[in-house]
């Protein structure tokens, strides 16, 4: 399904999800990570990766999708509150 609504969208970003989580105090990367692996493993859209192939077409490619990536921005500030 998702293949077929990615071809027919012209801007290709519009099914991108972001998310922002609050996290205080120590973070055990190597649990988040797992959690996140988890995740993916559990649902077959996390897995998808879409690529332009040599014809400028869009090609599905499950096998190079096996791990999930994250990036983790790590800010550190206060609003004083």
């Amino acid at each position: 399904m998702f293949w077929v609504i990615h071809s027919l969208l012209q801007d290709k970003t519009t099914l991108n999800h972001t998310g922002y989580i609050r996290m205080t105090g120590r973070v055990r990367v190597q649990d988040l990570k797992a959690a996140f692996q988890q995740i993916c493993n559990r649902h077959e859209s996390m897995r998808a990766c879409f690529y332009l192939d040599e014809y400028n077409k869009d090609d599905r490619n499950d096998e190079a999708a096996g791990q999930g990536h994250m990036i983790m921005e790590c800010w550190s500030w206060s609003t004083g509150r």
